[in-house]
């Protein structure tokens, strides 16, 4: 009878070397095969290669970038590489009756004290000249 308390029978001798060779093929295919095929060092050794070339573009390329941004925060010619960057509608002086407002460095100018300062033409830009030009 097999009530509650009765053992299992013992398995047969058989079952623990069908066992051991389920978990040897396991192990086989985990690792790669006999011969290593896509797993094996070569793989590894392969995909690592990829991983450092695809590094180095990237390092390249981010330096390139680098390069492209310096040069293009670089005024060259002076306002040049400025007014090329903007639109003709921005070139424009404001005139008389316009309220004119600057704004430099977060701090708003108004059109009141923008007479007070020259073109540029004759000094330099944060110079006051005169209004009696």
């Amino acid at each position: 009878e097999h009530g509650y308390a009765a053992l299992c029978p013992a398995p047969p001798r058989r079952a623990v070397a069908s066992v051991r060779s389920v978990h040897n093929a396991l192990e086989k295919h985990r690792y790669g095969g006999v011969r290593g095929e896509r797993r094996g060092r070569g793989w590894l050794e392969e995909q690592e290669l990829r991983a450092r070339r695809a590094k180095d573009r990237l390092r390249d390329r981010q330096q390139s970038l680098q390069r492209r941004l310096e040069s293009l925060l670089l005024p060259a010619d002076g306002e040049r590489a400025r007014a090329d960057s903007l639109d003709s509608s921005q070139l424009s002086e404001p005139s008389e009756e316009e309220d004119a407002e600057v704004e430099v460095d977060g701090v708003v100018f108004s059109g009141d004290l923008l007479p007070s300062f020259g073109t540029g033409r004759e000094h330099s830009y944060s110079s006051p000249h005169s209004p009696a030009s």
